[in-house]
């Protein structure tokens, strides 16, 4: 009987600690290396899928690898940085315009992006993330010169390096939202607790605050530490004893 299980390169076994929360990705930008938790096999297994291109990362979106408007967002972007990264350039060594090449590289992107979105069409935060990167593309193809005076192969060189940046930088600005949500939201919690006086109203350390979800979202919906649950671990850690109840 053939074997059809993948590759042993295409999977990534992780050892998970006691009381460690799972990582919905991991991502080391020094080399490109992207692989998402395949969320299908959980609880019973855990195990990384590596993301090596739009493909991949369409099939991971396309069959529920992962799930969570804002984790497929990140996912999104992210195979598309390894994708345009390791993705092969040839050698074009005639002089040509900024303008001509940076619009044939906007365009692979942009086929690359619907590619991407066709996999999840309702996935708003993907086509958000995409919208953003086109217009920054066409921004920059609007502001450079067409003095042909550089080779083409550099000038793709430099338009990975940004593309790179702008997806980091992307990235960095999602994670600082969802601290600030994450912030905000554990005080309102506690807040609205001691107000009606379901905090503190024993001295004694063993005080709970007692809460019922019904959303499931957190680091496994999210790139960063996540919402609703992401919430309930955060406040976890703080003064406050969490217990939880979830339906």
């Amino acid at each position: 009987m053939a074997d059809d299980s993948p590759p042993p390169s295409t999977l990534c076994h992780y050892q998970q600690q006691p009381n460690a929360s799972l990582k919905s990705h991991i991502f080391d930008e020094s080399d490109c290396f992207f692989s998402v938790l395949d969320q299908r096999l959980l609880p019973s297994t855990v195990e990384y899928v590596r993301i090596r291109s739009v493909q991949d990362g369409y099939e991971a979106i396309k069959e529920m690898k992962v799930r969570g408007a804002p984790l497929i967002a990140t996912v999104g972007m992210f195979s598309l940085l390894v994708d345009i990264t390791t993705s092969s350039t040839a050698a074009d060594e005639h002089f040509c315009s900024d303008f001509s090449v940076q619009k044939t590289f906007r365009q692979s992107v942009e086929r690359k992006c619907q590619m991407l979105l066709s996999a999840r069409p309702t996935a708003i935060n993907l086509a958000n993330a995409f919208h953003e990167l086109i217009g920054f593309l066409k921004n920059d193809e609007d502001n450079k010169k067409n003095d042909g005076t550089e080779r083409a192969a550099e000038i793709n060189r430099r338009l990975k390096i940004r593309l790179k940046h702008f997806v980091l930088d992307w990235q960095s600005r999602e994670s600082a939202e969802n601290a600030a949500l994450l912030h905000n939201s554990v005080q309102a919690v506690l807040n609205e607790c001691a107000a009606t006086k379901n905090v503190g109203q024993n001295d004694d350390d063993n005080k709970k605050l007692v809460v019922m979800t019904i959303c499931n979202t957190g680091q496994l919906a999210t790139s960063s530490l996540g919402t609703a649950l992401g919430v309930l671990e955060a406040a976890g850690g703080g003064e406050e004893k969490v217990a939880l109840s979830g339906h």
